[in-house]
């Protein structure tokens, strides 16, 4: 399989609904945006979470000593660059008929373009949830090797 560009992309959309059926690719796109902010709301209550339990759980991991109190820094920075990066993009509210293209194609090309922006914006904030929830791990770990 290869990964398409935008524009291979809508001649590939093009072949499945036809070439002049836009309303189904829009719809298509539309719904790809609703996905994005699904995941991406799922993705800030992980990290709404994680906020909560550091509150609690964080002060007696910390004072466990240098190596968790440094872990659980790291993790803390992590996740809320997470959720920082979720707010700024993924959640930057923006309606799709708001942008208009010289054509219908024009106009397609660069809500395709848009939608992977945001996909990548996504990706980069779960890759910091994740760094950061291992962080909290390496905390824990270090945390309760010290309580023995």
């Amino acid at each position: 399989m290869q990964r398409l560009d935008p524009k291979e992309e809508l001649a590939h959309l093009q072949s499945i609904y036809g070439e002049e059926n836009f309303s189904e690719i829009y719809g298509n796109l539309r719904d790809a945006f609703s996905t994005l902010q699904v995941r991406s709301q799922i993705l800030l209550s992980l990290v709404t979470i994680c906020l909560t339990i550091t509150g609690f759980s964080g002060p007696s991991i910390a004072a466990s000593g240098p190596y968790s109190k440094m872990a659980l820094i790291a993790g803390l920075c992590l996740v809320l660059s997470a959720g920082g990066s979720l707010l700024l993009s993924a959640f930057d509210l923006q309606w799709i008929t708001r942008y208009r293209g010289d054509s219908m194609q024009e106009t397609l090309v660069g809500i395709i373009e848009r939608r992977n922006r945001r996909t990548r914006s996504y990706r980069l904030a779960m890759l910091l949830l994740v760094a950061g929830l291992t962080c909290y791990v390496a905390s824990v770990v270090v945390f309760m090797l010290t309580a023995l």
